[in-house]
This record gives structure tokens, C-alpha cells and sequence, in this order.
């Protein structure tokens, strides 16, 4: 995939927000996949299990699963009376382990650390096997602290392990993984996880916490664990949870009841006021259970590590908020999350989570389509791009032996400007995007043309129309934009300094041939990375200027019939006269106003920075110049050094 703009900060914001977005819709369907494959399945087996049902059929189909429960069943049948304690933590780890999986409850720790073991925990391994930072896209997880060395160095791709590459730096990538969770769980609008009907948050529901919360406050079993899942979920949507990547220091103070979230004292106070009981009281015990449970810390919020999280099935109910439609996995004690003051949820849930994923795009594709995770790897290329050919090789899942692991280096999607329009072969292309509409139609079809070739049987395009006069005149005429007449082409020979330029080149251009030999043994002699010529002309360095000079004064000064056929042919309809004077113009080397002197003067002039004589005629006004005037300039960010030869990185930036 290509996506087209118009300029190379549309381009750097496009791969970045693209693959930043799409992160967060990848990891939501690993977790639910990995979840549906692991818990829900595990939760199968051990219902029929309890119920003595044959589950003969889950060995074959899903012998992972069967095992473990199979395991956690024997260890669980353990005498209690045993007096071997590796065998009793065995029996307690296992009853433990039965009742989260019967409940369909997932400690979120367990989604991404293992303890004592380098093997990777389910959510990072499915990232990897897909070739992607399971820390995220953050441009600081991406090399190895203070070492060249990329991210996938920390991993044995094959064996789906940790090395011990720095183990700092997993501890890093682990953070960046929950943080990244935290915004799954607590997205605005329906994009969290409650609200796309998956799952919801809480604490382990099985532990002395509930019994002993359920004695302070007089609520039933079912209707504290309620309180407690939407306490979670009204603390968490106002971002008091870590760890996080924004500053908020001013976190909450659970010894002060009246500093936590104003939603969530309203919500507190509106289960008081439904089961006649006082709201502090029940406040602070929810509090309090939270904290007791590790769910909740002082001064820091949400633990997000320690949440436990329950997976929803197909036959879940969902309640819907009679006011904005917020959906509930679970009833709240009654209340609205949304709007806890005024609104109350129905006794009957609304709809059940299988009718709820069929109608929300963002659960359909994660628990109904259960379609294979799609990664989508962005980078920019333009000309600003160091190492242009080596990021249209990764685009084309060409990656070289010593370039690292490909699964990780090959790119999925270029950001693009114009560069790519004409000229560069970036292979076969299944759909192309422009993020605005092209200037002119001529722009339109070089775009979309990149797609659909080389025997392809359908090609898609999609043209974004921005909020500007130009995009929204073809938004509303679009085929205008497909069918206009193009354009009559033109050439504005009637400026004398466009002409000079052009004589100039053609010129220089058959002077510099016999020198041909001699540019290539003086760039032999250069750094490898210091080798590369200009686009406006193989005209050497420089500091070979004065090694060519001579050459280049006699070609001219041997071969003036040439030159009269160059100007002639580029001026057709001129007169004799003004052919004489742009004749003198090139062969009167003397004359400190001709050719060759402005070329002397420009090749001296510092203020030029560039050692690449054509690119220093071109900026100097002698070569055309193939761009418009521009008061964009390189800002050198990194010097690199491979060992062998230094070179600098760079992007362009307006001088003011």
C-alpha cells in the first residue's frame, strides 16, 4: 500500500499516525484472539469437565488447552492433608488457577510477563511472530539504549524467547505493552474495551476481598463485584492509572474521599441512594477493596498489571444506558456509568454480545470475523530519505542478510510526496491512497496509475478530500478530476535567463564528456558515502575543479560551430544577431560577464554548500534549477559512523 501526499511533513505525520493507530486495533484483536483461542476454550473444557461430559474432542482440536487444564485438574485432586509443601502450593495454585478460568478471569500480568522463565507471555509472543515492537511504535523503543542495535535484537524470533540482550530495556518494552493496554481498556467513545462489548476490568472476585467488602456495606455478592468493575472503569477513563506515558501528578489521595473523580463520586453516590446506604462508607470501602486487591495505589491510580480482566462471550448480556447507549458487560449496581446522576440501567440486559459485535466494527473483525491479525509496518519516503533504496527494498520484502530480522525490517505501507510519482519501480501495488487530492489531474492519474499493473486483476484506490476549497471543488465534481481535458503544454522560451541556463547546461554537459574517465578515479578516491553525484549533472567535485577548468575552456574554445547548433536549436526563431551575442556569451571566456567566469565565480562562492559542481552551477543560477525557489533547508540531526566511513542524516525544515 502507497499513500500520496503532498509534502514530506504530510508524509512523516501519515506513516507515523497510521502505524500508530493501527497498533492499538492490532493489539485489540491479538488479546481478544489469544483470549477466545486460550481462556474461552480453557473455560470450555473445565465446565464439561465439572459437569463429567466427554471432552475427548478438545484433545485433538486443541491439545495446548487440554493439557494445561488436564494438569491443573490432577494437581487440584491433591490431599489437603499432604504433607509435602511443593504438592500443596501445587493444590492451591490450581483450585486458584480452575475458579479465574471457570469465571473466564485473566490476570492482565499474565498477558505479558512470565515469572522465571525467558519464554515469552501469550500477547508478546503473537506480536513478535508477526514481526512487531509489542512495546508499540514510540520512536525510544526502537533501538537498544545506548547501542545501534534494533528492537528485535531482544528476542529469539524462532523459539519465541527474551535474549539477554539488555534486560533494562525488556523491562522498557514490557511498560510500553501496558500502557498501550491502558489505552485499549479506557478509550474515549466506543473504543474501549467495555464499550466494544469484549470484555471488562476487575479484581480477582474470588478472594476474601468481596466477602469482606460485602460485609461492610450490605450489598450482595453480585451487586459489590458490579460496583467495584464500575468504579474501575469511571477511574480509568479519567486517566488515573500508570504506568501512562502523559505527566498527571496530581493523581488521587485515597485517604481523601472528595479528591477522587467527580463521576466516580457521583456513581458512588447514586448506588447509595438506590440501597438506602451512606456514600462515604461505601466510597471508601470500594476504595479500600481496590487497594487490598493491589488494583489501586496510592497517589499513583490504577494498577494496570494487577487488573484482572473477563473475557465476554458470544451469550453475554450487555445493558444499554437508556441515555447515550453506553454499553455495560455487567449491570453497575443499576447505574450508568456515563451519567450516574440522572440515568439508571434496566433490570433485563438490552441485547446480548454476539447481536452487539455484529453492529460494532471494531468487535466484528476481533470476535465474530476472527480474521488473521494484519500487521502494517509505515515509513515515509521522499527526498529527504536517507537510504531511499534500501526502504524501497524493504517495501518489497527484499531484505539483505546482514540488514537483521526480516520478518521485522519489511515495510507494509510508504508514505509518499510526489518523488514517487514518476521513475521509481516500488513493485506491484494492490491499492493506493492519496491523503488530498492532487493539484491537477495530471497528478491524479500518475498516482493512481502506480496500482493495478504487471497482470494484477483489481486494484483499489481511495482519495482522501481534506476541508480545503481545492479537495472539496473535487469532492463535489470528482469527474473533473478522471476526465478534464489535460492541460496544453507549454515552454516559456521567451526569458532570456531560462534560456542561458538551458544553453549553459548542454554545453557544460558535452565539455565535461571527455572528462568522463577522469571524475571516475577522483570519486574512487572519495569515502564511499561521500561518492554520490548530483541529479543536475556528472560534473565531478569541487576540489577538481582546477584539473578540469583547462579541458573544459578548450572543448568550448574548439568547438564554437557546436555551440552555435546548441543555441540555435534551442532558439529557433532568433535572429542572427541575438545568436551572435548568446554565442560570444559562451565562447568570450575574457569576459568577465560570460559563461565561464560566472561559473569560476560560483564554484569559489562558500555560501553554496555543496561540493558537487553541478549541484553548485544549479544553486548558483548558472544550471536550471529542476524545483521552485524554497526557503527549506537541512537540519543535520546525526552523524553516523559504520565503522569505516562518517556520514550525516538530515531533514528539511523552513528557515523560518
Amino acid at each position: 500500500l502507497v499513500v500520496f501526499s503532498d509534502s514530506r511533513e504530510d508524509a512523516a505525520q501519515i506513516a507515523n499516525g497510521i502505524e500508530r493507530n493501527h497498533f492499538t486495533d492490532l493489539l485489540r484483536e491479538i488479546l481478544i484472539q489469544e483470549l477466545h483461542r486460550g481462556l474461552l476454550i480453557k473455560s470450555e473444557i473445565v465446565e464439561l469437565t465439572d459437569d463429567n461430559k466427554n471432552i475427548a474432542d478438545y484433545k485433538d482440536l486443541y491439545p495446548n488447552q487440554y493439557y494445561a487444564i488436564e494438569t491443573l485438574v490432577e494437581d487440584s485432586k491433591i490431599e489437603e492433608s499432604d504433607p509435602n509443601p511443593e504438592r500443596k502450593r501445587r493444590r492451591e495454585k490450581a483450585i486458584r488457577k480452575l475458579g479465574e478460568i471457570r469465571d473466564r478471569l485473566i490476570k492482565v500480568e499474565d498477558l505479558v510477563h512470565f515469572n522465571n522463565t525467558e519464554k515469552c507471555a501469550p500477547l508478546i509472543e503473537q506480536f513478535i511472530r508477526l514481526g512487531v515492537n509489542p512495546g508499540g511504535p514510540s520512536i525510544d523503543l526502537q533501538k537498544i539504549p545506548e547501542t545501534d542495535h534494533d528492537w528485535f535484537q531482544m528476542f529469539n524470533f524462532g523459539e519465541g524467547e527474551w535474549t539477554q540482550a539488555n534486560p533494562g530495556f525488556q523491562t522498557v518494552m514490557k511498560k510500553g505493552t501496558y500502557i498501550n493496554l491502558a489505552k485499549l481498556f479506557f478509550g474515549n467513545l466506543f473504543y474501549s474495551l467495555e464499550a466494544s462489548g469484549l470484555g471488562y476490568l476487575t479484581i480477582n472476585e474470588n478472594s476474601d476481598i468481596v466477602t469482606n467488602g460485602v460485609g461492610i456495606t450490605g450489598l450482595t455478592d453480585k451487586v459489590f463485584c458490579e460496583v467495584i468493575r464500575g468504579g474501575i472503569r469511571l477511574i480509568g477513563h479519567r486517566y488515573k492509572y500508570f504506568p501512562n506515558d502523559f505527566d498527571n501528578p496530581n493523581m488521587l489521595d485515597l485517604n481523601n474521599y472528595s479528591s477522587l473523580p467527580a463521576q466516580f463520586r457521583k456513581y458512588i453516590r447514586a448506588i447509595a441512594d438506590i440501597y438506602s446506604l451512606n456514600e462515604i462508607e461505601v466510597g471508601e470501602t470500594v476504595l479500600k477493596a481496590l487497594a487490598d486487591g493491589h488494583v489501586l495505589d496510592n497517589n499513583k491510580g490504577i494498577n494496570i498489571e494487577k487488573l484482572y480482566l473477563k473475557i465476554a462471550k458470544k451469550d453475554d448480556p450487555v445493558w444499554l444506558s437508556p441515555r447515550g447507549k453506553r454499553p455495560h458487560l455487567h449491570r453497575a449496581g443499576g447505574v450508568c456509568t456515563q451519567y450516574p446522576q440522572t440515568t439508571r440501567l434496566r433490570e433485563e440486559p438490552d441485547t446480548i454480545c454476539e447481536e452487539f459485535w455484529s453492529e460494532n466494527y471494531l468487535s466484528f473483525h476481533a470476535a465474530i470475523n476472527k480474521r488473521n491479525a494484519i500487521r502494517l509496518h509505515c515509513e515515509e519516503l521522499t527526498g529527504q530519505t536517507d537510504e531511499q533504496f534500501k526502504r524501497q527494498r524493504h517495501f518489497r520484502d527484499i531484505i539483505l542478510n546482514d540488514e537483521g530480522e526480516p520478518l521485522a525490517k519489511k515495510i507494509d505501507l510508504l508514505s509518499v510526496t510526489t518523488t514517487l510519482e514518476v521513475g521509481v519501480d516500488i513493485g506491484a501495488l494492490q491499492a493506493v491512497m492519496l491523503a488530498n487530492m492532487p493539484p491537477q489531474r495530471f497528478n491524479y492519474q500518475q498516482r493512481v496509475g502506480r496500482s493495478g499493473r504487471r497482470g494484477q486483476a483489481y486494484s483499489a484506490i481511495l482519495t482522501f478530500c481534506r476541508g480545503r476549497s481545492h479537495d472539496e471543488f473535487y469532492f463535489n465534481h470528482p469527474h473533473k478530476i478522471t476526465g478534464d481535458p489535460p492541460p496544453t503544454p507549454f515552454l516559456a522560451m521567451q526569458q532570456q535567463r531560462i534560456v542561458m541556463r538551458l544553453i549553459a547546461k548542454e554545453v557544460l554537459r558535452q565539455a565535461f564528456v571527455p572528462l568522463s574517465s577522469d571524475i571516475q578515479d577522483h570519486l574512487l578516491e572519495l569515502a564511499r558515502s561521500e561518492r554520490y553525484l548530483s541529479v543536475h549533472g556528472e560534473f565531478g567535485k569541487t576540489d577538481y575543479w582546477n584539473d578540469y577548468k583547462e579541458s573544459i575552456e578548450g572543448w568550448i574554445t574548439n568547438n564554437i560551430d557546436e555551440v552555435r547548433n546548441i543555441i540555435v536549436a534551442l532558439k529557433p526563431s532568433a535572429e542572427e544577431e541575438e545568436i551572435q551575442e548568446l554565442l560570444d556569451w559562451v565562447t568570450n571566456i575574457e569576459d568577465d560577464t560570460s559563461l565561464l567566469p560566472k561559473v569560476e565565480n560560483v564554484i569559489q562562492n562558500e555560501e553554496i554548500k555543496t561540493d558537487n559542481i553541478s549541484e553548485k552551477l544549479a544553486e548558483g543560477g548558472v544550471l536550471p534549477m529542476f524545483g521552485m525557489p524554497t526557503s527549506v533547508r537541512n537540519l543535520y540531526h546525526e552523524i553516523k559512523y559504520d565503522g569505516q566511513n562518517i556520514s550525516s542524516k538530515s531533514i528539511d525544515r523552513g528557515n523560518d
